[in-house]
């Protein structure tokens, strides 16, 4: 009997964090809702998007477990086979539109989820008028963060500019392997000791978990089902933020974090919490146009009192949110 052999790659340390997190869920897929205005050549577009998975790597690989081994192998697969639908909704109102747009971006998250052999990446064209369509990118989210999604939208635009041109890309793109080999060496040197020095003092482990006011006590038990919610800012209160955040030489992101320490913090009357907070792993201007899962969270600690000012707790949110790249490399949730 024939043993098969399988020439694989292991997983990055950001894929294996989110594979102990997911395992058989259907949650973590990534989707991407592109709006087309104007005349669109459909065969062009079709080459266009071929062309994009053809160019990276991350977009033809799958993944294959094998016994014994806890994290399945990356296999980067040569052809590379797109699966694309179109959809005619031209026939139905506005409201109904929306509701069938809804309906596809969920039977898409659940087809990407369920196919371990099939494409990885599907396109799904939806015609709502003559001039106006939506391309919708689904894929698994061990492949693509959010700036994934949007290196995706701007490579696919990119290439249908090309093809109407009977042009092809003239650079190559970093591929996503090579980050993951790296990422994986880096974890096997002799400086992975500071960064893992670094986050052991840290003590994380000793810190209480937190427990909101009118949390279910049985929540592990419920399904969980990401959501988002949209707040728009009053003007004036929107203007108020952008002078503070001028004139204390901060960003929306440190001012916006700071805020959210402070809620947790006042919700959970704990004396430390910790959060964690999204890098997006792109620290070298290589890496700007690489597709993959870069991002990564880390934990983040700042103690406050009553006494603290917010202008204390942002100036200590700065520096603790911005680790040398080394330190921040190294952190590995599987760890500690």
């Amino acid at each position: 009997m024939k043993s098969e052999v399988i020439e694989g790659f292991q997983f990055s340390p950001q894929q294996k964090r989110l594979w102990l997190l997911q395992q058989d869920s259907n949650i973590y897929v990534s989707q991407v809702a592109i709006l087309l205005e104007g005349i669109l050549d459909i065969e062009v577009l079709q080459a266009a998007t071929q062309k994009v998975v053809h160019r990276h790597e991350i977009l033809r690989t799958s993944f294959h477990r094998r016994p014994g081994i806890k994290f399945p192998l990356q296999i980067i697969d040569k052809a590379s086979t797109v699966s694309w639908c179109c959809i005619n909704l031209k026939n139905f109102h506005q409201q109904e539109q929306r509701l069938k747009i809804a309906e596809l971006l969920q039977e898409e998250k659940c087809s990407v989820s369920q196919s371990e052999k099939a494409a990885l990446v599907r396109f799904s064209l939806l015609s709502l008028a003559d001039n106006q369509h939506i391309l919708i990118v689904s894929l698994p989210s061990l492949c693509a963060d959010a700036w994934t999604l949007k290196n995706i939208v701007r490579e696919i635009s990119l290439s249908y500019a090309l093809c109407l041109q009977r042009q092809d890309f003239s650079d190559e793109p970093v591929q996503y392997l090579q980050f993951s080999e790296w990422q994986n060496e880096l974890l096997a040197e002799e400086d992975a000791k500071i960064g893992t020095g670094y986050w052991q003092k840290k003590e994380f482990k000793d810190v209480e978990p937190l427990k909101l006011p009118f949390e279910l006590s049985n929540h592990s038990q419920i399904d969980f089902y990401p959501d988002i919610h949209s707040l728009n800012l009053p003007t004036d209160l929107a203007k108020n933020i952008t002078e503070f955040v001028t004139k204390n030489h901060t960003n929306y992101h440190d001012f916006l974090l700071s805020c959210w320490y402070i809620l947790i913090w006042r919700l959970t009357k704990k004396p430390e919490i910790v959060i964690h907070n999204l890098y997006n792993g792109r620290k070298y201007e290589e890496l700007h146009e690489t597709l993959g899962l870069l991002a990564k969270f880390l934990p983040l600690s700042c103690p406050i009192t009553q006494e603290f000012k917010f202008r204390e707790v942002l100036s200590s949110i700065g520096v603790t949110s911005s680790p040398s790249g080394t330190i921040s490399g190294i952190f590995l949730t599987s760890r500690y």
